[in-house]
């Protein structure tokens, strides 16, 4: 997964008495890593929202074999029996420092059989409120991965010096050496009894 590298998703919820509206800052996450999350809602008739769950699930699927597994599950501290008319908050997940299968999805062919295996991940938010019958839920799609790519460092005007040893020994070589010191008197005319006075 590439680090440092800001990509979004943004989902949202819309009822005419309520209405939610999330941002993922980034897709890619690792184990042990947050999952952070804008939340923005806005719920001008002051319903009473009893709680908002946050639940990471992995999907696995080989051909027609499928099941679910809850990797975490956190109700969000900000949306429990929350009645204001607006939040903007934002929401910092811990993904498990365990091993997890990364996303991914292959095909494997044998003769004329062919499988398709399938492992994605998904962000699922449900909101329930009280004296409503429906809860108000959506889900966001989380890449996971198993190994950090570095981003190779931005351009900038900021010049850092490195010291870099130098061999004397080759730096002669590939430079002249002075004239000898006579060789140099006599090619201006002089002779050396002359130059040393």
């Amino acid at each position: 997964l590439e680090h440092g590298r800001r990509s979004s998703f943004e989902c949202c919820s819309n009822r005419q008495r309520l209405r939610l509206h999330a941002f993922l800052h980034r897709r890619g996450v690792l184990p042990g890593e947050n999952i952070s999350l804008d939340v923005d809602v806005k719920n001008p008739e002051r319903l009473h929202i009893e709680k908002t769950e946050a639940k990471l699930i992995q999907h696995h699927k080989v051909v027609s074999d499928y099941r679910k597994e809850t990797i975490f599950e956190v109700d969000l501290p900000a949306l429990l029996n929350f009645t204001d008319t607006e939040l903007h908050h934002t929401v910092d997940l811990r993904v498990p420092l365990i091993p997890l299968t990364p996303t991914y999805q292959c095909a494997v062919k044998c003769k004329s059989y062919s499988a398709l295996i399938s492992i994605y991940y998904e962000l699922k938010l449900t909101m329930t409120i009280r004296n409503v019958p429906n809860t108000i839920s959506f889900s966001i799609p989380i890449l996971v991965g198993t190994e950090a790519v570095p981003e190779p460092p931005l351009a900038s005007f900021d010049i850092d010096y490195i010291d870099i040893p130098i061999s004397y020994a080759a730096a002669l070589e590939e430079t002249e050496s002075p004239p000898d010191y006579e060789l140099a008197v006599r090619s201006i005319g002089l002779d050396s009894s002359e130059a040393a006075r």
